[in-house]
């Protein structure tokens, strides 16, 4: 935030203050002669992508604010929890509502919902990555993610995520199908990162990104069809909150 806007914010405490756990900790050590000006009147505090602080330590550092700011609001606020990719929802209410006595409400879309769940393994041999023809997992990716899909391709590294992406590409060039295949991470430009949420985005028309689990996080795709996950994840809440998931149409 600019400084001219914190010392507007300072002066005149209003609207919606979008902020992080950190500079949540630097407001509640560094300004304390202003804190119940700032948030006396809090109505509500908005944690969005719940699942990413739940039984972390920054999601005991939120909790631990939480109860802090306490001191300085006039009324307990109401706390909100977003989450497209929610596992648990038990765990989730257990988790917002701890240190108050309030009632949790949980509304979902996703109740009532119909999946379809396949696994597959593979052996895979040392080969040469230039020469060689597309492997049966290859092809299994390919054929799974679909020409005429929306496709979300997670995997448990970039390295991964970008290599996927060059043998889907490849098997569809030797189809001479078109390219709709993409990648996300943090590490590539933001305009390749901005193209692929675009592709994902744009209704009736097909698209499969391969990505790391921080494609999770305020991304906005649409109407997906189709998730893969890539090896096994790292946890229970990733395989949960990711995929492997095939929506029925």
């Amino acid at each position: 935030m600019a400084a001219s806007k914190k010392r507007r914010l300072l002066d005149r405490p209003q609207g919606v203050l979008q902020i992080t756990p950190e500079s949540l900790e630097s407001l509640l050590i560094n300004r304390t002669t202003t804190l119940t000006r700032l948030f006396y009147d809090l109505r509500f505090v908005v944690i969005d992508e719940i699942h990413v602080f739940m039984n972390s330590d920054r999601g005991r550092q939120v909790l631990c604010q939480l109860q802090r700011l306490a001191a300085f609001t006039q009324t307990p606020p109401r706390r909100v929890g977003l989450s497209a990719t929610l596992g648990d929802y038990d765990l989730a209410e257990s988790w917002l509502k701890a240190g108050t006595e309030r009632e949790t409400i949980t509304v979902s879309s996703a109740k009532g919902s119909r999946f379809r769940l396949a696994v597959e393994h593979f052996f895979r041999g040392p080969t040469d990555e230039e020469t060689r023809e597309p492997d049966a997992y290859e092809q299994y990716v390919f054929k799974t993610a679909g020409e005429k899909t929306k496709t979300l391709i997670f995997s448990n590294s970039r390295g991964k995520a970008e290599e996927t992406i060059a043998a889907l590409r490849n098997i569809a060039r030797r189809k001479n199908l078109p390219d709709i295949y993409h990648v996300h991470h943090g590490s590539i430009s933001a305009p390749l990162r901005e193209t692929a949420e675009r592709a994902m985005r744009a209704p009736h028309q097909p698209a499969v990104t391969a990505a790391t689990l921080t494609l999770e996080l305020g991304i906005d795709i649409g109407q997906l069809e189709r998730i893969i996950q890539l090896d096994s994840p790292f946890s229970v809440s990733s395989f949960l909150a990711s995929g492997p998931l095939r929506p029925t149409r």
